[in-house]
């Protein structure tokens, strides 16, 4: 079955294997996800032409192509399908979204690839506004600073969250893409002070980095534990929505919360863990480099003293 509109309801899903038998075909959704293809295509084999494999690596290729992945699965599969019917599922797309492929995009670091995929006169402007003083670095750079960021992110997360905004945005099309290309974008900017991705690298210490993904599980909780606990409906959306597999509004409300508090706080901390583990590592290198230096030191001095 394909949905055709959001707003739509399915017919009710009974067993496992009904979850495979609906898919919404969101062509905007492939359409866009295919350009995006195509122009990083272009660009890369621009490069690559011109001899500059080191533009872009093997894992930049790699994190590119799993981010487009895991928007495909989250926006053209049963999972968006089902999103207009269960409260949980939405909030699966929404990790997917915000805490996957956000993070691969950032890592991806695919920015250069695709303004090479321009034509030469926009690629000129282009490159030009993002060099070293241009005015799209100078918004890009204010734009990504931790407290810009993190304002920008949860508020974007507590609006779309609001009964009426969540409501609405599930009854038209038009601002159900809105909310998704919102989401994405918040959480680009989100991630990007802890990732850095060219042209702006990510200029604040890594313990600083660690504080911001900890307050960011804190906020997390909050926003989860508020839907896990919460009593009644909050979202009449899904009061005409068959009870697929028997799951009622309640259950289906806290099964969202949960998700949003644990899976969710989980992304938080593995991504905490990882900065840390690249601080560590830094260090040992910095501190294997000095003690190297200094032992070179003090053979020359060595030397010297034997003369």
């Amino acid at each position: 079955m394909i949905l055709l509109h959001v707003g739509d309801h399915l017919s009710q899903a009974t067993t496992f294997w009904d979850l495979f038998g609906f898919w919404d075909v969101e062509i905007v959704a492939l359409v866009i996800l295919l350009i995006i293809f195509v122009a990083y295509v272009i660009g890369f084999s621009k490069l690559r032409f011109r001899g500059r494999y080191s533009a872009v690596s093997t894992p930049n290729i790699v994190f590119f192509s799993l981010s487009i992945i895991v928007l495909l699965i989250s926006l053209v599969s049963p999972i968006d399908t089902f999103g207009s019917d269960l409260f949980f599922v939405h909030m699966i797309q929404h990790i997917l979204i915000v805490m996957i492929a956000a993070p691969l995009i950032l890592l991806a670091s695919s920015m250069r690839v695709f303004i090479w995929s321009l034509p030469k006169v926009p690629r000129y402007k282009i490159g030009h506004w993002l060099s070293k003083g241009g005015f799209a670095r100078k918004a890009l750079e204010k734009l990504t600073s931790m407290r810009t960021s993190f304002v920008i992110y949860y508020f974007v997360a507590v609006f779309w969250h609001i009964p009426v905004f969540y409501d609405a945005a599930l009854s038209f099309a038009a601002l159900h893409y809105f909310e998704h290309l919102t989401m994405l974008f918040a959480a680009l900017i989100f991630w990007w002070p802890v990732i850095g991705s060219a042209p702006i690298r990510a200029r604040e210490q890594f313990p600083v980095r660690m504080l911001y993904l900890f307050i960011a599980t804190i906020l997390n909780t909050a926003l989860g534990v508020s839907l896990a606990f919460a009593r009644g409906t909050m979202y009449s959306f899904y009061e005409d929505a068959p009870r697929h597999w028997g799951i009622s509004l309640a259950q289906d409300l806290q099964t969202g919360g949960l998700i949003m508090w644990v899976p969710g706080n989980m992304m938080y901390l593995i991504a905490l863990a990882i900065v840390f583990l690249v601080w560590a590592n830094r260090e040992e290198t910095y501190n294997s480099k000095r003690e190297k230096a200094q032992e070179k030191r003090d053979k020359y001095m060595k030397t010297l003293n034997k003369l």
